[in-house]
């Protein structure tokens, strides 16, 4: 199992979503994806959640706490 670190910063735009779309289908089933981005772009996560669940993914978002990041730990869902 790895920690996959993908960083959308340090301002979220149109690119980050093309890189995180060609990064999801790399990341393997026992894989773990930590997502971070500035608090102050907490507002694009939905898009980020819906990324997400369209390929297969569960998710946990969680503030850092300091308050400045944002997180977003993924994993593949178990497929029955």
């Amino acid at each position: 199992m790895r920690t996959i670190h993908f960083d959308l910063g340090p301002e979220v735009e149109a690119r980050d979503f093309v890189r995180l779309a060609r990064a999801l289908p790399l990341v393997e089933p026992e894989d773990r994806l930590e997502i971070t981005m500035e608090a102050a772009d907490v507002h694009q996560a939905g898009r980020v959640f819906t990324m997400l669940r369209e390929n297969g993914f569960d998710f946990q978002p969680k503030g850092s706490h300091e308050g400045l990041l944002y997180k977003v730990s993924a994993w593949r869902r178990a497929v029955h």
